[in-house]
């Protein structure tokens, strides 16, 4: 019955065009097995090569520190991180034997060496958390067989199998493609089937390392000497030279055979002389440096990391360390972490699994200068800050802008601001006053509070421009001149053009200029002007503040045009 609704479900589902010549080369039975040796992967390169050892071992080390957390979606795109879910349990002991961190670094040294990894997932089989992940495992790849339908190309399951053993076959499903085992391989542009090991494209240089090591420890065991030739001065018979032939190609050759001695018969005398290469000569140290090089960058790993010296890339390890995670670390995370959540997940399940890298002391430095710009931004508000740094928000109280108190704009004041100093200046110039024998009436009218009805009149009525000119006003700029204190009474803006009267009025027998701002046919006092020699600042502020305008002190002159003011 299975088959009948598999066949109709084929029938009526989309398939690649390529699907069957993808698998035309398959053999017998449809089983495909890995093409390269692993287990001389290993030994060559994990057991025996020490910068490849070291660098497949960075690359894990570093995969598996991120701890990984469950989290679920939420509708304002946000997401919280699940604590109370069996699912976590999964991920603080994934199997009995295995914690996360080492599950994870098995999984991406297998990765980083043989282009291929394998998880195994166990659920629950009964009850009523039937289906639910229990237990996760990486498995070995060189174990591990794809099982494939000859005749229609489609993955049909796994076989894993030790000394001969097979365990049970993992079986996938034809309709949705689930199983049990999840394939991680890397990409592989000849092969449909396993990934490309990084040890397959440093496979000369690994070899080349090992060999020259390997001779160069020969040479140290015979107490550094070369090999030596001893010849017998005289002729050799046929068989003879066969025999020395036979003998130099398959006792002196190679590597393992540095520093052997060779003698050779003569008649006639023996001569001694040194052959082969010395470690100098082959400049072996330089050379191997190339090699380790090459081999620690075939693996995605930055050769400062390993301290191997001639690496002038970056300034520093700090800087080293960063690139490394940023190229190749964070892109096995992220690879592992699609896989595992398209394996694990239902497309419109909300919750998944991620990494937490909030406590890598690796990308502190990034995190430092998220958080400096987070914090020195002031266009962005409280809660884009926390979203900046992966904080969740405040909600609708967090959506505001905050400034620094002394962030205003020129020539605004805030409320309350220099008040007491204003009027300790005021209390400063009556006193001045005082002392100079004035009146309290005088002192009073000085600083602005009583006036006479003709100046009040003045400052509050409208003139026609033919009175203007019989009082003798002049054409003038509402700008101030820096030689004298300004009192702006209403804004420059309202009016045309300004006239001017030179000491229109006095107080205390001191004058005061009115400058004239001028609308069509009306115009009506706009500012006084105090003369910087005859008025104090704080007089003249005083007075201004008397008659409840805006006091600008000499010295300073304001551009109307640019909008600015330059002292």
């Amino acid at each position: 019955m299975a088959n009948i609704f598999t066949k109709l479900f084929s029938m009526f589902r989309k398939e690649s065009r390529t699907t069957q010549v993808r698998v035309a080369a398959v053999g017998s039975g449809g089983t495909i097995e890995p093409v390269r040796n692993y287990e001389n992967f290993a030994k060559e390169t994990y057991l025996k090569n020490a910068t490849a050892f070291q660098a497949i071992t960075c690359v894990a080390w570093n995969v598996s520190i991120p701890p990984w957390g469950l989290f679920k979606r939420l509708p304002d795109g946000n997401r919280e991180q699940i604590t109370d879910d069996p699912l976590v349990e999964v991920l603080k002991r994934p199997n009995p034997s295995e914690s996360l961190a080492f599950l994870m670094l098995r999984a991406s040294a297998y990765l980083a060496m043989s282009g291929n990894s394998f998880f195994e997932r166990i659920t629950q089989d009964t009850g009523p958390n039937r289906g639910i992940l229990r237990e996760l495992h990486a498995l070995r790849p060189d174990r591990m067989k794809i099982l494939v339908e000859p005749t229609t190309g489609q993955l049909r399951g796994y076989k894993y199998t030790v000394q001969g053993r097979s365990a049970p076959d993992f079986e996938v499903d034809p309709i949705t493609g689930q199983s049990d085992v999840l394939h991680l391989k890397s990409f592989h542009p000849i092969d449909d089937w396993w990934g490309a090991a990084p040890t397959e494209s440093a496979a000369r240089e690994i070899d080349t390392s090992n060999a020259a090591t390997q001779s160069n420890k020969a040479l140290l065991d015979n107490q550094g000497r070369p090999s030596m030739i001893y010849t017998l001065i005289g002729a050799l018979g046929d068989q003879a030279h066969d025999e020395l032939d036979r003998h130099i190609r398959e006792v002196h050759s190679g590597p393992a055979n540095t520093g052997k001695h060779l003698i050779v018969t003569g008649e006639r005398g023996t001569k001694v002389e040194p052959y082969g290469w010395s470690p100098k000569d082959l400049d072996f140290n330089e050379g191997d440096l190339r090699l380790m090089r090459k081999i620690a960058m075939s693996y995605g790993v930055f050769p400062m990391l390993l301290g191997i010296p001639g690496e002038a890339t970056f300034a520093n390890f700090k800087e080293c360390r960063l690139a490394f995670w940023e190229s190749t670390v964070l892109f096995y995370l992220n690879y592992i972490r699609g896989e595992l959540n398209n394996w694990l997940f239902k497309r419109d399940d909300p919750l998944f699994y991620d990494y937490i890298l909030d406590d890598v002391p690796a990308l502190a430095p990034k995190r430092d200068m998220l958080w400096k710009r987070a914090e020195e931004s002031d266009f962005l508000t409280i809660n884009q800050k926390l979203e900046m740094v992966g904080y969740p928000n405040y909600g609708p109280a967090g959506d505001v802008i905050l400034i620094s108190a002394n962030m205003i704009p020129l020539g605004s004041s805030v409320e309350g601001e220099g008040k007491e100093k204003e009027e300790e200046e005021e209390e400063k110039a009556r006193q001045e006053l005082v002392e100079q024998g004035y009146s309290d009436e005088e002192v009073d009218d000085m600083l602005g509070y009583t006036h006479g009805d003709e100046e009040q009149d003045d400052e509050q009525k409208e003139f026609d421009l033919d009175e203007l000119e019989e009082m003798g006003a002049v054409p003038d700029e509402e700008k101030p001149f820096p030689g004298e204190h300004s009192c702006r009474l209403f804004d420059p803006g309202q009016f045309d053009r300004f006239n001017r009267i030179n000491c229109y009025r006095r107080s205390a027998n001191r004058c005061i200029d009115y400058i004239f701002g001028i609308k069509g046919n009306k115009s009506k006092v706009q500012a006084l002007r105090y003369k910087k020699k005859v008025w104090t600042a704080s007089e003249a502020r005083a007075h201004c503040k008397g008659k409840g305008g805006t006091f600008e002190a000499a010295g300073k002159e304001v551009n109307m045009k640019e909008g600015f003011m330059a002292i």
